[in-house]
């Protein structure tokens, strides 16, 4: 796709392709602290996030570059809540470090990994968790404007104007018709590569960073840790 769409599709391919072939394949236990489960549940949820933001990042730019706007915003959304979540471990990390209450910490990474949004009879199950616009909201704070392109992607994702006649009808004037067909190109093609590339920009900084405090973590739950 050429024009104003390609150097944003361009650094989004890029960013994905990148993601992709750094994803790691598995995590060595016996190299981690055994006297909690902690470290390696934090680890864990680390690799996790990251290998989904890869599977919804690869084909979320697959699908800007045929123009398929909705289906890639679905994806890009997902991706962002993803990301959001990485920056929340951060944060539980960086307060678990201060105030060492390992029963919040662990708390949190089991509602993380067995997270659901399931309730019967109006009871909920052991791992219910809270919404997920809670971190996106709490990562705006951080770098404004991303709870904003998020909104703006929904619009996509739900059947709103964006996400049904903005994207699949135009109207004929001169031959009184409406024409039924995906709308290839236009501004929803700059958002979804920019969010895409922008979303994975965050998630790679977090992702680099988080080793120090991962290390800092294995050391508290055991002392004489050295990484090997």
């Amino acid at each position: 796709m050429k024009g104003e769409h390609s150097e944003p599709l361009a650094k989004a391919r890029l960013s994905a392709d990148n993601l992709a072939r750094s994803l790691p394949s598995h995590i060595p236990i016996a190299a981690l602290p055994l006297s909690s489960k902690i470290p390696f549940k934090a680890l864990s949820l680390r690799e996790l996030l990251f290998h989904r933001a890869s599977a919804l990042a690869s084909p979320a730019v697959d699908l800007l570059e045929v123009g398929n706007i909705v289906s890639a915003a679905l994806l890009t959304r997902a991706l962002m809540e993803t990301v959001a979540m990485m920056v929340e471990l951060q944060r539980k990390l960086d307060n678990f470090l201060e105030n060492t209450n390992a029963e919040e910490f662990d708390k949190f990474l089991m509602k993380c990994l067995f997270a659901n949004r399931y309730e019967v009879d109006g009871i909920k199950d052991e791992y219910y968790t809270a919404s997920v616009l809670t971190p996106v909201d709490r990562l705006d704070k951080i770098i404004n404007g991303f709870r904003a392109t998020y909104d703006t992607l929904s619009e996509y994702a739900h059947p709103n104007y964006s996400g049904v006649h903005g994207s699949f009808g135009t109207i004929d004037h001169d031959n009184f018709i409406l024409d039924l067909s995906p709308k290839v190109g236009g501004k929803g093609i700059v958002i979804g590569a920019t969010a895409l590339a922008a979303a994975l920009g965050i998630l790679v900084l977090y992702y680099d960073e988080m080793p120090e405090s991962l290390m800092a973590l294995n050391r508290h739950f055991e002392p004489g840790w050295k990484e090997n």
